[in-house]
């Protein structure tokens, strides 16, 4: 632990030598925060406010690191997201907004993964008939690379109608060529 904590004195982020957590995810986990120069402040609100393990905090860091995203920034987006869907400070509320934090996490600790991705667009259909929070919530799916679920429907409709005119154009070719239509 000692020399972690050296470490994170090395990289410019002290405050990480006084959180066994992210001490013990190593010095691959401090490299991140330090490049991502995610301060103490978003690093405890996502703790308290989103309940973030550390480990999920370095994902998002990464996450924020291989797009070029402040992580700062985005720490607060998500946050500050989760809060304005679901205020409510009742049981039902909180387990709604910890249910949007969970996704948000499994999205961060792999996003390329299309069951997280689809798992977190699904999410928002929740919140189609209420435009404020459906806006909020299409903004940090942008940010966060995923397309709202209208622009899915918008795709998978464009490549099911170019996947028919294909068919159909090689149709035409093979008429064209054999004489006799198939």
């Amino acid at each position: 632990m000692a020399e972690m904590r050296k470490f994170a004195m090395k990289e410019g982020v002290p405050w990480v030598g006084n959180n066994p957590d992210l001490l013990r995810l190593g010095p691959a986990a401090i490299e991140t925060i330090a490049e991502t120069k995610l301060t103490q402040e978003s690093f405890q609100r996502l703790k308290t406010e989103a309940e973030f393990k550390a480990k999920d905090v370095v994902n998002l860091a990464r996450f924020a690191r291989d797009r070029k995203l402040d992580a700062n920034q985005l720490s607060g987006e998500v946050v500050d997201t989760g809060k304005a869907l679901e205020p409510g400070n009742d049981p039902e509320s909180r387990r709604r907004r910890g249910e949007f934090f969970g996704k948000i996490r499994d999205y961060f600790a792999n996003p390329r993964d299309p069951r997280a991705r689809r798992a977190l667009a699904e999410h928002g259909e929740q919140f189609a008939g209420d435009p404020e929070k459906k806006a909020k919530f299409e903004g940090v799916m942008k940010k966060l690379g995923i397309p709202s679920q209208e622009e899915n429907k918008t795709s998978a409709t464009t490549e099911s109608n170019q996947a028919k005119a294909g068919t159909h154009e090689a149709k035409v070719e093979d008429t064209e060529l054999t004489g006799q239509k198939t």
